[in-house]
């Protein structure tokens, strides 16, 4: 009877604990953070640029997925949590370097509302990973801008800091002094008057699944421009963009290619999935970031020589579609983002002046590709190059080709991006979404492209005569089962025709003009050849 009792005791106090582990870090979930879902956050700060410091308080919904008695927000060690409390009752916590684990009782299902009070300098960020830049702007106004990379929201604000979870809605309300702008994610939702301490209160909401990482806040001395954007459902979209004074003029030229740039989004990806009631632009001192309704903008009103428009804006508009709206449950599927955003750059081209443009452009990505390591990795690490910016949309494009049916490629691509809005995949479920719309086995082409950190390798021998080509290939180095189709020319690219090579050599005897050249149509396919002699 003793052990009886024993082990129901023993059994209460495991379920008990089932948020009460080890502390976790900003990249990992541990038990103490996967044990509850955030669904809002409502953040108040006073920025006080005099001091280089913020004030102020968030208020955090959460919903229990597990039963718990702890868990885990995320706030750096410089700043200072003065108090945490439930229904204005104080809730014991204590800190682990930049954790703060609360004691909180929830069973699963059962919801509850705290508050976050705190205050403090944020440290300033390494190459934009988080926190606040203060700084001032050529007249000697201050500007100061507060982001997050990947994690790092916590550098500055009180949150659960993993992108894995999303907030069903977001409100942020700035306290800035008179004379100065504060712009954040979502739409501007109300502007109080001058307060009695000379500051006056801009509050911003993002009413979309929104992860801690994707907010950042901006304050300056900004002029407001006024544009609108005409959506293919009829809908006007306002557009506003805020921008540093003495680069107004600039700014209003430079972003006329902003509405062409959703215009082609929308044709190839659907509307804009944050465009409910605006879409915003705001200058900052990095080099730019999507954020739900719009982009932090810090390209200098630069556009590519020769193509004539600006890489960032396209990027990170492309960014919104794949990263915000749709976006990766782990490290790993990092490629999803980066792949299609730097895809879209061509397909942009393509919109604007056609395929040979499009491809000139391809072929100057791919010269960038490093071919070291693989873009994917099934343990979960992040990326070590940025070839999942270039070799991923080289692989898109080579899957297109393999397709070769851009009625059913384009679909497929527009399907993706709105059958999955606001919604985290992972690589799996990308693969078998497109196995399914596009009514191939890609399983074998991404073990290969995303797995693998060389090109796959095809094989060849040739006997040829003034009118035939004696060719054998097959696929050398290649992922199991990879059986790609490749198309090949003898007149530069005038007409192909395509090849279905496998694993094993394969012989055929192929119509060779006069004066005729072979090669592997290398404009369509991110492959590498080498050629064999019959001897070998």
């Amino acid at each position: 009877m003793v052990f009886k009792h024993f082990t129901w005791l023993i059994a209460i106090l495991l379920m008990a604990a089932h948020c009460s582990g080890q502390v976790a870090d900003t990249g990992e979930l541990a038990a103490v953070r996967s044990c509850y879902d955030v669904t809002s956050y409502d953040l108040a700060i006073k920025v006080i640029p005099s001091t280089r410091t913020i004030e102020g308080y968030n208020v955090i919904s959460v919903r229990a997925v597990r039963g718990f008695s702890r868990m885990q927000l995320d706030l750096s060690a410089e700043l200072t949590a003065s108090r945490i409390t439930r229904n204005g009752r104080p809730l014991p916590f204590t800190r682990e370097k930049d954790a703060l684990l609360i004691d909180l009782h929830l069973t699963e299902g059962q919801t509850a509302t705290i508050r976050v009070d705190y205050h403090g300098t944020p440290r300033e960020p390494a190459e934009a990973d988080g926190g606040a830049d203060w700084r001032e702007n050529l007249t000697g106004k201050p500007w100061i801008t507060f982001l997050a990379s990947e994690t790092g929201a916590s550098r500055w604000w009180p949150c659960k800091d993993h992108p894995s979870d999303k907030a069903d809605s977001v409100r942020v309300r700035i306290a800035v002094p008179e004379g100065l702008t504060a712009v954040a994610a979502g739409t501007l939702r109300h502007l109080s008057p001058k307060r009695a301490d000379g500051f006056r209160e801009y509050e911003w909401s993002v009413r979309y699944p929104m992860a801690a990482n994707a907010l950042s806040v901006h304050v300056g001395d900004y002029t407001r421009i006024r544009d609108s954007y005409s959506a293919e459902n009829g809908v006007k979209i306002p557009l506003d963009y805020y921008v540093l004074p003495y680069q107004a003029e600039k700014a209003k030229a430079h972003f006329q290619q902003v509405k062409e740039m959703l215009g082609c989004c929308e044709k190839y990806l659907g509307r804009y999935p944050f465009g409910r009631e605006s879409f915003t632009l705001v200058e900052m001192p990095y080099l730019g970031r999507a954020f739900p309704g719009g982009i932090a903008y810090g390209n200098f009103y630069r556009n590519v020589p020769m193509y004539g428009f600006d890489q960032l804006l396209i990027h990170e508009m492309a960014r919104s579609y794949f990263g915000l709206s749709l976006s990766g449950k782990m490290t790993s599927d990092k490629w999803i983002e980066e792949s299609f955003a730097t895809y879209l750059e061509s397909l942009y081209l393509e919109c604007r002046y056609g395929y040979a443009v499009a491809g000139q452009y391809l072929r100057e990505q791919q010269r960038k590709i490093i071919g070291e390591y693989p873009i994917a990795s099934l343990e979960n690490t992040p990326p070590k190059d940025t070839d999942i910016a270039f070799k991923g949309a080289w692989m898109l494009h080579t899957l297109r080709n393999v397709v070769d049916d851009d009625e059913r490629w384009f679909g497929t691509l527009k399907g993706l991006a709105t059958t999955y809005r606001y919604q985290q995949v992972g690589t799996e479920d990308v693969v078998r979404y497109l196995n399914q719309r596009l009514g191939v086995d890609c399983t074998p082409f991404f073990n290969q492209y995303l797995f693998r950190a060389a090109p796959p390798i095809l094989e060849f021998k040739a006997v040829e005569n003034p009118r035939r080509y004696k060719l054998s290939f097959r696929w050398a180095v290649a992922a199991q089962g990879f059986d790609m189709p490749v198309e090949v020319t003898f007149d530069e690219g005038r007409t192909f025709q395509r090849l279905q090579p496998t694993k094993e050599w394969q012989t055929v005897t192929l119509r060779k003009p006069d004066g005729g050249r072979f090669r592997v149509a290398a404009e369509k396919y991110y492959v590498v050849t080498r050629q064999l002699s019959y001897k070998d």
